[in-house]
């Protein structure tokens, strides 16, 4: 069987198995985030307020791009008939997408700024703050989406972007926009938050057991934090790498002549690269929050104990 005749075979499969167990899994993570994060405990933290912003974006995100695409897999496509639902599936799809990528980095840029020395710095980690950037966030990318969504056309039967200027402007803004400038922030604030922390461990000193402990030691929860943010900074940066190369790659050759299983080997591994493994970044922070954070782990125990006691006292008092 050639490449042309595979390749979309096997993509068929990973969207029909593969992209709707992790959608399912993910829908589920974000729901219990959701839950978690908005309970008064973490309302009273900037970071809190931005990781639920993070994730209701995460989840709309989520299931505006992969539902369409696992309905694709074994039925008709309207993305294929229709322009205004391409450009306006896509418009959603980018605009919730960067606002999840763009709460993330302010959570990180809050850590960071928390973790400083400098009190000027540690003014920005406060929920006044976070109350006036979550909505100029909202209105910023529902602006900008526009602009991409507009290059969106149907090109051989397919919701894509055309060739000649537009094309060359596509895909530099999407290397920049979802590629070079959030890896940048992450790696910028996964850096500071680093150094930040080394800071206070040399200023932190022993103390006796009838002093307070001071506000340079950071709270469990808060190391939590940090440890789980790190590790969503790490995974990112393993997704989106491919896709960066790959997006370079697309804008040095597509004014080449290729063969088919040139554009077969292009379109899956954009594929692979752009949908497949790009939105999985979606589906993974509650599962790294449990598999890194103790503190989580125990608020997620005590979340399931409330929920089924209130199960049980609403049974008894119908029976």
């Amino acid at each position: 069987m050639s490449l042309t005749a595979s390749l979309p075979t096997v993509q068929r499969y990973l969207t029909r198995y593969g992209m709707s167990v992790y959608t399912a899994l993910g829908s589920i993570g974000l729901l219990f985030n959701a839950v978690i994060f908005i309970r008064s405990p973490h309302r009273r933290t900037s970071a809190s307020l931005y990781m639920i912003s993070t994730t209701w974006c995460a989840l709309i995100g989520l299931l505006v791009t992969t539902i369409p695409m696992i309905y694709e897999a074994d039925n008709y496509n309207p993305l294929t008939s229709y322009p205004f639902y391409c450009e306006a599936i896509f418009y959603i799809r980018h605009a919730f997408n960067q606002m999840m990528r763009t709460f993330f980095i302010l959570t990180c840029v809050d850590r960071a700024a928390v973790s400083s020395m400098n009190p000027n710095i540690r003014s920005f980690g406060n929920c006044r703050i976070a109350i006036r950037m979550i909505p100029s966030v909202i209105v910023f990318w529902l602006a900008v989406a526009w602009f991409p969504s507009e290059q969106r056309a149907l090109v051989n039967d397919k919701c894509d972007v055309g060739s000649g200027i537009h094309a060359s402007l596509y895909w530099t803004y999407v290397t920049v926009a979802v590629g070079i400038i959030p890896f940048l922030c992450m790696m910028t604030c996964c850096l500071l938050l680093k150094r930040n922390l080394q800071a206070m461990r040399r200023r932190v000193q022993p103390i006796a057991n009838d002093q307070p402990v001071t506000n340079l030691t950071l709270r469990k929860r808060d190391r939590d934090l940090l440890r789980m943010l790190f590790v969503e900074i790490i995974c990112y940066t393993c997704t989106i790498t491919p896709l960066v190369v790959l997006f370079l790659y697309k804008l040095i050759t597509q004014s080449m002549v290729k063969s088919q299983n040139s554009l077969a080997i292009e379109s899956f591994c954009y594929y692979l690269t752009g949908s497949f493994l790009l939105y999985i970044n979606n589906c993974l922070p509650f599962w790294i929050y449990l598999s890194t954070s103790q503190s989580f782990r125990i608020e997620f125990k005590n979340l399931i104990i409330n929920g089924y006691s209130i199960v049980c006292t609403t049974e008894e008092s119908t029976n």
